[in-house]
Order: structure tokens, then C-alpha cells, then sequence
């Protein structure tokens, strides 16, 4: 199970790098990377993509979507959903 701080910590290390590198792309290696390394290595997360500027990050547990990545303009927005905080999205 991940914690609320985990989330944040994770959310953010994946917004920050996708802001700072601006890839054309989303790519699920490189994303899922930079998730584990902000949880220290563990796999509470999946990231997930949808369409090459468009995907989701999802808890490993039980899949629930906790947040949405899109690219929009160049600019690339980590959004966390009302899954993440136990209500209905």
C-alpha cells in the first residue's frame, strides 16, 4: 500500500523530469523508472500508456488509477484523480 507522502513524492519526481526533459513521447520504461526510483526502488505504482502523449498512473496493489499524465501543447501535466483520495473519480 502507498502512502499519501509516497504518492506526492512520486507524482511530483515524474512531473518535475517529464517538465524538465519535455519528451515528444510518453515513454513506460522511463516513466516507470523515475516512479520507482522517487519510492526507493519498490513497485507500488504502475504507469500505464494510453496514447504516445497520454497515459495514467495506477497503484500496484489493487489498479485503482491515482493519477492522469497528458501532454498538451509541449507541456507535459501530472494530475492527481479523486480515485487517489478514496473517492469516486
Amino acid at each position: 500500500m502507498i502512502t499519501a507522502v509516497e504518492l506526492s513524492r512520486a507524482l511530483n519526481a515524474l512531473a518535475t523530469t517529464l517538465g524538465d526533459q519535455r519528451p515528444g513521447d510518453l515513454d513506460r520504461g522511463r516513466a516507470q523508472r523515475i516512479v520507482d526510483g522517487a519510492l526507493a526502488g519498490e513497485r507500488k505504482l504502475d504507469v500505464r500508456v494510453q496514447a504516445p502523449g497520454e497515459g495514467e498512473v495506477a497503484r500496484s496493489d489493487d489498479g485503482v488509477r491515482v493519477a492522469t499524465i497528458t501532454r498538451q501543447d509541449g507541456t507535459w501535466r501530472v494530475r492527481r484523480t479523486d480515485e487517489s483520495r478514496g473517492e469516486p473519480g
